[in-house]
């Protein structure tokens, strides 16, 4: 069991997106406690704006992991997950997300934690003493499926801790980062010290505790290359950048959210005082959570522009295939052609 790691608000959307990547895990491995994974972000802010504590702490992210040893199948790691949650009374009237990752040796369960409660308004706090609880329900858990157990004594932190613990770090700050400034930042409020410069071959990262790793010395190194690190920064900005530059998504984003959120009166959103300039908006979060919706249109954009350009070249289709039915029609008939 990993501590909880501080987020930003700007990082919810995110993490739930991460930890619910279906390159990671299925539908059948995520779990909503007092939410549902599928709007978990949308409920969170409503949480957060209804008790009037937007600012401050924005979620917690922990990890629940299993000794490859013991050969955990994901169904009983969430299993395990889901009663941890339930059972560890700390956690009552909090909304929690928690996924199961089978994508490494070992298998994990990922919790992200609304700060603020949805029964109370009371924020969540990182005591130590409830962290030791949690540490002990998760043990004592284990045990009983006969499981190995994490040990509370004092012993030197291997190196595939820290550098889990610092890879955890740093997906958090390519979550929500839109350039290399940004992530510098983000990263130093974590304590670590980044070096990437395009001289250097590698990026170089410092803990608090001086010890240094190169992004080619990490678990996942294929993942945290520099050219990867920098498409998603890259990503994240052409995202940010398509919200503010397409009126018309603006538009169908503000409904969209609004539908969720107000389904008696979707247009609410779209009839607030809200400043042109989208950086004072303060639907720009839910804007951030119809990522899908801007994914889309993106999609369909360069769909378009490179239907164009194939027609432009020699070897093209013909003009008249100009829908996706007509192109099988023609395919067909060419294959039954070369089959007779």
């Amino acid at each position: 069991m990993k501590p909880p790691k501080v987020g930003k608000r700007s990082a919810i959307r995110f993490i739930l997106d991460y930890i619910m990547n279906i390159e990671k895990t299925d539908d059948s491995l995520i779990f909503g406690m007092n939410c549902n994974p599928q709007f978990a972000y949308q409920e969170m802010l409503l949480t957060k704006n209804r008790f009037h504590k937007t600012d401050g702490r924005q979620y917690c992210h922990f990890i629940q992991s299993f000794s490859p040893k013991d050969n955990v199948t994901p169904e009983l790691a969430h299993e395990i997950g889901q009663r941890l949650i339930r059972e560890f009374r700390q956690f009552d009237g909090f909304e929690i997300v928690m996924s199961t990752h089978s994508n490494k040796a070992h298998i994990h369960n990922h919790f992200v934690l609304n700060s603020v409660n949805a029964d109370s308004g009371i924020k969540w706090e990182q005591k130590a003493r409830d962290l030791y609880l949690l540490k002990q329900k998760s043990n004592d858990l284990c045990a009983e499926y006969s499981l190995s157990q994490i040990s509370f004594a004092d012993k030197k932190e291997s190196k595939e801790d820290w550098k889990s613990a610092l890879e955890n770090n740093i997906r958090d700050c390519l979550g929500f980062c839109t350039s290399r400034a940004q992530f510098f930042h983000a990263m130093n409020e974590f304590g670590i010290d980044v070096k990437w410069t395009n001289e250097r071959k590698y990026i170089t990262f410092t803990l608090p505790d001086g010890k240094k790793c190169r992004n080619s010395k990490l678990l996942d190194a294929e993942f945290f290359s520099k050219e990867n690190m920098q498409n998603i920064l890259d990503h994240n900005r052409d995202n940010m950048r398509l919200i503010a530059e397409i009126p018309d998504l603006f538009l169908d984003s503000m409904r969209a959210a609004g539908e969720i959120l107000n389904p008696s009166n979707p247009d609410y959103l779209m009839f607030k005082d809200l400043d042109k300039d989208l950086s004072a908006l303060e639907g720009r979060e839910l804007l951030i959570a119809i990522e899908r919706l801007k994914s889309d249109y993106a999609l369909e954009v360069t769909r378009v522009k490179n239907e164009k350009e194939r027609r432009k070249k020699k070897n093209a289709l013909p003009d008249i295939l100009e829908t996706s039915a007509d192109f099988m029609e023609w395919y067909l008939n060419e294959e039954e052609e070369l089959e007779i």
